[in-house]
């Protein structure tokens, strides 16, 4: 009997230290991140993603003849209620070219940011990648 007490007794105690292990570490912020994709003049899409710094996410979007996008993207806290993201975006545009570009940038966080590139000619406008993020309450 004296046996089982004691078990119990250093389980208990093991789990209330895990307990307050997990409860002084703080949990990663989530980040609502509202984007819109521009391919010229001609919207692609405006996904919403639920992301939690650190982890990546990923979003596709392609038309039947294979234009689109995917992207992938990592969101991280930064000083000065700014986010830094990273991503990888790989486009093929209307015009058939395709491109990969891997930027990186800060923003703070609801205010909008974006990036545009490819060409800019009297025939093609540039693709266009905006971005605002907000922190969820949480």
């Amino acid at each position: 009997m004296r046996r089982t007490f004691l078990i119990a007794a250093g389980l208990a105690a093991g789990l209330s230290a895990a307990a307050s292990a997990l409860a002084a570490e703080p949990a990663a912020p989530t980040y609502l991140v509202s984007i819109t994709l521009h391919d010229g003049d001609r919207l692609v899409g405006e996904p919403r993603l639920q992301v939690r710094a650190g982890e990546t996410s990923k979003i596709e979007i392609h038309d039947a003849e294979g234009h689109g996008v995917s992207m992938s993207l990592v969101a991280r806290p930064q000083p000065d209620s700014a986010v830094g993201v990273t991503s990888a975006i790989e486009v093929t545009s209307m015009a058939g070219v395709r491109q990969t570009v891997n930027p990186s940038m800060v923003i703070k966080l609801g205010h909008p940011a974006g990036i545009a590139f490819g060409e800019d000619s009297a025939t093609q406008a540039p693709f266009r990648v905006d971005l605002t993020v907000t922190q969820v309450a949480g």
